[in-house]
C-alpha cells in the first residue's frame, strides 16, 4: 500500500519502532525484503531504519542490517549504571556490555 500510495515520489522511508523491533526479526527481514523487490518493481528507492535497545542485535542480525542499509538508532535509559540495572542479559551482563566491541 505504502508503495502504490506513494505516487509519484521516487523515494520512501521506512522506519520499523515501538516496542522492540528486533523481539519480531522475521517480519523486519520479509518486509525489507519485500518492499526491495516491489520498490525495484516500480523504479523506487525505499530506504529503512529502525530502533532497537541494541540488547538482541547478532552478528547475524548486524550483517543483514548492514547488507540491507538499515540505519539503527539504539536507545539507552539513562547513563552506563542506570542502563544495565533496566537491560540486563541473560546471562546478567549489562546492555551496554555489548555496545562495546573490540
Amino acid at each position: 500500500m505504502l508503495l502504490r500510495e506513494s505516487a509519484s515520489r521516487p523515494n520512501i522511508h521506512v522506519t520499523f519502532f515501538g516496542g522492540e523491533t528486533l523481539l519480531n526479526v522475521s517480519v523486519m527481514r520479509s518486509t525489507v525484503e519485500y518492499a526491495k523487490r516491489r520498490s525495484a518493481e516500480l523504479n523506487k528507492k525505499v530506504e529503512f531504519s529502525l530502533t532497537t535497545n541494541g540488547t538482541l542485535l547478532t552478528e547475524e542480525i548486524i550483517e543483514f542490517l548492514s547488507e540491507h542499509r538499515v540505519g539503527v538508532t539504539v536507545s539507552m535509559d539513562g547513563d552506563k549504571e542506570l542502563n544495565d540495572r533496566q537491560r540486563i542479559f541473560h546471562d546478567g551482563r549489562g546492555a551496554t556490555t555489548s555496545l562495546s566491541r573490540k
